[in-house]
């Protein structure tokens, strides 16, 4: 039952705010430690964190690709046995967004509580 109104919820609500929580959440990893897209995937999809438990390959490298355009961070080329792979670390304004993402993050939660609990009269 809980997985058919995730789906219904997912049909009717804009994938925005996936596309947020995704940033924040890969900029927060990036931030802890340099690492490369594929791994980044393989721990969001063995973590199965709601909104993400079903985060595409292409939706991560998409938004690398979008944090990196932003200045948050940075992807170097590497040489990995016959493959170039790109591994990404925090750039120090990414450094600053992401502590203040953090706290706005937290304060909202809150409000989200308040805003499903609020009887709209």
């Amino acid at each position: 039952m809980e997985d058919e109104i995730e789906l219904d919820v997912h049909k009717y609500i804009d994938n925005s705010f996936k596309s947020g929580i995704l940033k924040f959440v890969i900029l927060n990893a990036v931030g802890r430690q340099k690492t490369y897209p594929y791994d980044l995937y393989k721990k969001l999809r063995k973590v199965n964190f709601g909104i993400l438990k079903d985060v595409k390959k292409s939706e991560i490298y998409n938004t690398l690709n979008s944090l990196e355009a932003k200045g948050l961070v940075e992807g170097r080329s590497r040489l990995s046995g016959s493959k170039v792979q790109k591994e990404y670390t925090v750039t120090q304004e990414g450094m600053k967004v992401a502590a203040r993402a953090r706290k706005v993050m937290a304060k909202n939660v809150g409000n989200i509580k308040k805003l499903i609990a609020y009887e709209f009269e």
